[in-house]
């Protein structure tokens, strides 16, 4: 990593800010903390005009989060977004700033912040998550029903796309917390009339994994094939690893 940093090290004129940007996350990933902070901060001061602001702004955030400043992670998510709304790092630091405040055991803030991201970023990667996270925060206060009734209201209103990814990964909550019974219903139903080809997939192998532990071998098997035999899925591996093991 150091090699790599210093390549980027030797970046003038115009390609400057992406020296310092890509010298930045080569000390990250070499773990020198203080050098990808020195970095960062050089681009956001010296190049207020870069392309790759942004990008530094956030990583600059996300390097506090990982050492446990959470409140300094905060406010780099919180200038991210001011600076850059429409950007599509603002959905990623906005779900971060909720994270830093569920990992610093404030689960009200956090559970505020992951609803912000359902009401100013619905159709972003992180929804699905958030939802999620917003059930799992109010449990913690003892409100869950709250937290359950939020994240209902925006699924009536979500994309039909958001909406079906938030439905299944409510389902892959309840398999989380063992709830098997009621886990194949949903599953089964999800079935049905899911649109989503990759969520489809996902939600087979799920069904075909919990059959398995349920003594319906046959059939949770021939799932798990099916799952393997599709090129596309995002399953594909762990269903032929799954088939690995029950061939044994």
């Amino acid at each position: 990593y150091d090699e790599a940093a210093n390549a980027y090290s030797r970046a003038t004129g115009e390609g400057r800010d992406y020296g310092l940007y890509g010298m930045g996350q080569a000390f990250f990933l070499g773990r020198n903390y203080p050098r990808a902070q020195r970095a960062w901060e050089s681009l956001l001061r010296e190049m207020p005009r870069s392309p790759w602001r942004e990008e530094a702004r956030y990583s600059l955030g996300y390097l506090h989060f990982v050492q446990g400043r959470y409140d300094d992670a905060i406010a780099e998510y919180r200038r991210l977004i001011a600076e850059a709304p429409n950007d599509p790092l603002a959905a990623k630091a906005q779900y971060g700033i909720a994270d830093a405040y569920y990992n610093s055991d404030r689960p009200r803030e956090a559970a505020e912040a992951y609803t912000v991201v359902l009401e100013r970023f619905p159709a972003s990667p992180f929804a699905a998550d958030a939802a999620g996270n917003v059930i799992t925060a109010y449990e913690d206060l003892g409100e869950g029903e709250r937290g359950r009734a939020l994240v209902a209201r925006f699924q009536r209103s979500a994309r039909p796309e958001v909406a079906e990814e938030l439905r299944f990964r409510q389902i892959e909550r309840a398999f989380a917390r063992d709830e098997r019974a009621a886990v194949r219903q949903q599953l089964e139903a999800f079935l049905q009339d899911a649109r989503t080809p990759a969520l489809r997939s996902e939600a087979t192998y799920l069904l075909g994994d919990l059959l398995v532990a349920q003594g319906e071998s046959e059939q949770g098997v021939r799932l798990l094939e099916s799952v393997m035999r599709d090129e596309a899925s995002p399953k594909r591996l762990e269903a032929t690893g799954r088939l690995g093991d029950l061939y044994l």
